[in-house]
């Protein structure tokens, strides 16, 4: 009489939000004139060879289920308990991906701890994406300054992907812009050299730093300096995996120019070029072609 065994069944999305059982990969983030790792992003991982192993498996079934906002919690707290496991402190940057629905949403009770000792300890840098910011401008606007105040850097992720979100990086201020992957990849035409200029004059005006990701190549590296990246991420500088010992070491000269809630909003477009000498007046039929353009 022979006897079947059942395999396994696969893990359910729930079942790893209550045990806890999420894990993150942390990819170096480098600055590019000295390859010193001077910041992570924590990339959330599920169980190894399930259907859930990915993020954006993960992300697909949280979709499925309606817990996109309970799963963005359990990345940022996986991601924020293996830094600490690691020893990682507040002279490496911490970048933690969240989910623009899930920046409005209050902290889990069970969390709370949690989140005070990462910002006693960690240096974070909430990472939004830009397609966010141009679905619902006001909402994002409006929840990055509860960021702000509660500490935190914030990144703007994919920059250049659309390029209609430029206009909306001086309401945003973002610490760091990310430049979107096909800027380094693709050959610079007409497009990517406007990109590459506005989110040059913006760093210009306020001293936010410019990150290009997806580098792969020496190649690649030369474009993101020549599009005006000072810090880097991608596979030439390493792949995710775990935090190693050294990894809180950066030095003071490298380090990410990140200064959580320094930045002030601005109410409204006015309020940008109220102050500025270079201000003129003009008819309505010449200002509504420029405007429009």
């Amino acid at each position: 009489m022979s006897t079947t065994i059942a395999p396994p069944s696969p893990p359910s999305l729930p079942a790893l939000l209550r045990a806890r059982a999420l894990t993150c990969a942390y990819q170096p983030i480098v600055d590019l004139a000295t390859g010193t790792a001077v910041a992570y992003e924590a990339l959330v991982r599920g169980p190894a060879g399930s259907e859930l192993a990915r993020p954006d498996q993960l992300f697909a079934a949280a979709e499925d289920e309606g817990l996109v906002v309970e799963l963005d919690w359990a990345c940022r707290a996986a991601a924020v308990e293996g830094a600490l496991r690691a020893g990682l402190d507040r002279t490496t940057g911490l970048f933690v991906n969240v989910e623009p629905r899930a920046l409005r949403a209050p902290v889990p009770e069970a969390l709370i701890g949690l989140l005070d000792l990462a910002r006693d300890r960690l240096r974070i840098v909430v990472e939004v994406t830009e397609r966010a910011l141009v679905d619902d401008p006001a909402a994002m606007v409006t929840a990055l300054q509860s960021v702000r105040a509660a500490g935190f850097g914030v990144a703007l992720d994919d920059v250049g992907a659309d390029p209609a979100s430029l206009a909306l990086l001086p309401f945003v201020e973002p610490d760091v812009i990310k430049l979107d992957l096909r800027l380094v990849h693709e050959r610079t035409d007409a497009e990517i050299a406007a990109i590459a200029a506005a989110v040059r004059a913006d760093s210009e005006r306020r001293g936010a730093a410019i990150l290009a990701e997806g580098i792969e190549t020496t190649l690649h590296r030369h474009r993101a300096e020549v599009l005006g990246a000072t810090y880097g991420q991608g596979w030439l500088f390493g792949r995710p995996g775990p935090l190693g010992a050294s990894a809180g070491a950066a030095a003071a000269a490298a380090a990410l120019p990140v200064a959580p809630g320094a930045s002030t909003v601005p109410d409204t477009p006015w309020s940008l070029v109220r102050s500025s000498p270079l201000r003129r007046t003009t008819s309505k039929s010449l200002l509504m072609p420029m405007s429009r353009h």
